[in-house]
C-alpha cells in the first residue's frame, strides 16, 4: 500500500478551475485568477479536506491473466483489450479519498448553497484524479529506468511509458469492477460497489495501470490510438 498526505495531492485554485472548465482552458484560466472565486476555493478547501483520508493500494497483474479474468467486461474489438497487446507489466488498483468531502457536498445541496456544493465537488475531483496521477507516477518509478544505465530488472523509459485505464472508460464495461474488486477481496479496501459497478465513496478511482510499449508515430494512449471513436480533448495524451 502507497502512503499519501493531502500536501501530495497538489491541488490549487488553477487545478480546481480547469475541473470546471474542462473544455474552456481560456475560461479556466480567467477563473483561477479571479481573487473572489479564489478566496472561496481556499475556504472550502480549509474547512472541508482536513479530514481528507488518501488511500492507495495496488497488486501487481500478470498480463496474459487481465486479459483472460478480465474478457467478459472487455469485448474483442474494444479499445482496451487491443491495447493489451502494448503491454508489459501493470498493477491493479483502487484510490479514494474517503466519505467525508461526498457527505459534505451532500450537505450543501440540502442546504441550498448550490455554488459551493459545485466548487467543492470539484476540489473533491481535482484531489482524487491528483491521487491517481501520484500513483501511477510512483509505479512507473518501480517498473521504468530512467537512466542510461543498463538495469535488467525495469523497462527503459524510452520504449515505455505508464498508462491508467478504468472500467467505464474505452470500451471496458462497469462490469469489471466485479472482476476488479475481486482480484483484490482478501484486502480491507475502504471503496465498495454497488450491483451496477459505481464506487462508494464517490471520489474514488479503480483500474489498471500498465507499462505501455511506445509508438514514435504517436503520442496518444495505445487505447485512443486505436480507437474509432473521436474522444476531442478526453483523448490521453503520453
Amino acid at each position: 500500500m502507497f502512503e499519501y498526505t493531502l500536501d501530495d495531492l497538489n491541488v490549487t485554485a488553477e487545478s480546481v478551475s480547469k475541473i470546471l472548465y474542462r473544455e474552456a482552458p481560456l475560461a479556466a484560466q480567467e477563473m483561477a485568477e479571479d481573487n473572489v472565486f479564489v478566496s472561496r476555493y481556499e475556504k472550502l478547501f480549509k474547512m472541508y479536506t482536513r479530514f481528507v483520508e488518501p488511500f492507495a493500494y495496488s497488486r501487481s497483474v500478470e498480463m496474459q491473466y487481465f486479459r483472460d479474468v478480465f474478457a467478459d467486461s472487455l469485448t474483442y474489438d474494444s479499445p482496451i483489450f487491443r491495447a493489451a497487446e502494448c503491454w508489459s507489466r501493470g498493477e491493479i488498483f483502487v484510490v479514494t479519498i474517503g466519505r467525508y468531502i461526498d457527505d459534505s457536498i451532500t450537505g450543501l445541496y440540502e442546504r441550498g448553497e448550490l455554488t459551493d456544493a459545485l466548487y467543492l465537488d470539484a476540489v473533491g475531483t481535482s484531489l482524487i484524479e491528483n491521487l491517481a496521477a501520484k500513483l501511477q507516477s510512483d509505479i512507473a518509478e518501480k517498473y521504468l529506468n530512467y537512466t542510461k544505465e543498463e538495469d535488467d530488472e525495469k523497462l527503459s523509459s524510452e520504449e515505455f511509458y505508464a498508462a491508467r485505464y478504468s472500467p467505464g472508460y474505452c470500451g471496458w464495461d462497469l462490469s469489471g469492477q466485479d472482476e476488479l474488486f475481486g482480484y483484490l477481496a482478501d484486502v480491507q479496501l475502504p471503496v465498495s460497489i454497488t450491483s451496477s459497478g459505481m464506487m462508494h465513496p464517490r471520489k474514488s478511482v479503480s483500474g489498471v495501470i500498465v507499462m505501455e510499449r511506445k509508438d514514435p508515430s504517436w503520442n496518444l494512449y495505445a487505447a485512443c490510438r486505436l480507437c474509432r471513436n473521436r474522444c476531442g480533448m478526453v483523448r490521453r495524451v503520453v
